[in-house]
């Protein structure tokens, strides 16, 4: 049984000297290991934001069987090996659907993009492709940001030979990309920017274990239907129809659906990085590149 009804809630603040409005809400998740299989098991501490655990109590125990398959991926052989077994992680999970249809059969594909902001503090990203059909299998395009090389002025073809990069190249570098196939699970750092094209994909951002952030575990349900139907049980149970009135006036009413959408327009659009189209049409894309420029005094 996850929590639905609170006495109260965090008061959710942004990162000092940050202008950030919103945060993404995480779930808190126990990773354990054992059993006859030793396998990795997951189990939702409290509610995932937006998906009514009651209503789609199966859907959760698929969230947590294909998390509980991240770790393997997440604690491979490394300098410094991490590993999940015991604790207790804080994980925003997010579904996306592309969607391409006779009508609409053309998509460009995503913008180059990191996750979440500060007020997050995510770390790793874990993808579960479940659908992509009707379409040639998509591609997850990563790239990492570089910095700029040591060089002797106007040493132009010292730092081509060198580094490979000419005056006004991007300093970046591409790792390729991984194709997206149903039932696959890819895991990187959120160091790396990534571009994506149309799926049906699960994921899971892992937020920082240094670094927690007010979850689902004390902020409440936002949505209002959610409360209302917490609400009229919480009557029924405790057969409290006569007092029903007084308690209703007293519950904060949640957020309408209306205000919701607009807030996740003013979300987006604060996350939206200012900046021009480059020569493939991509727009925002120079906000995620520096360019490499030769000094030449």
């Amino acid at each position: 049984m996850h929590q639905l009804m609170f006495n109260g809630s965090d008061i959710v603040e942004g990162p000092d000297g940050s202008d950030i409005v919103f945060q993404w809400v995480p779930t808190d998740l126990i990773v354990t290991q054992g059993g006859d299989d030793n396998d990795f098991k997951v189990r939702c501490l409290s509610y995932i934001n937006s998906l009514h655990p009651e209503q789609h109590k199966d859907m959760y125990k698929s969230i947590e069987d294909i998390f509980a398959d991240l770790p393997d991926v997440i604690s491979l052989p490394q300098k410094s090996k991490v590993s999940l077994q015991g604790k207790t992680l804080q994980v925003i999970v997010k579904f996306a659907d592309i969607i391409l249809t006779p009508g609409n059969p053309w998509y460009r594909g995503g913008e180059w993009h990191i996750e979440g902001t500060p007020a997050e503090n995510i770390v790793e990203t874990g993808i579960y492709y479940f659908d992509c059909e009707n379409i040639t299998v998509p591609r997850l395009e990563l790239r990492a940001e570089i910095e700029e090389p040591f060089y002797q002025q106007n040493d132009d073809s010292g730092v081509a030979g060198t580094f490979g990069l000419l005056h006004g190249d991007r300093l970046i570098q591409e790792f390729g990309f991984v194709q997206a196939m149903t039932s696959r699970c890819v895991v990187f750092p959120n160091s790396l920017q990534h571009r994506v094209e149309p799926r049906k994909s699960l994921a899971f951002f892992l937020i920082d274990f240094n670094k927690s952030i007010p979850s689902t575990s004390v902020i409440p349900p936002q949505q209002q239907t959610w409360r209302e139907c917490g609400f009229e049980l919480t009557i029924e149970k405790h057969r409290l129809v006569d007092v029903e009135p007084n308690i209703r006036a007293m519950l904060p009413r949640g957020t309408p659906l209306i205000q919701a959408k607009q807030q996740r327009l003013d979300l987006m659009k604060q996350r939206s990085a200012e900046g021009s189209d480059d020569e493939e049409g991509h727009e925002h894309s120079r906000w995620y590149t520096r360019f490499f420029c030769v000094c030449e005094y």
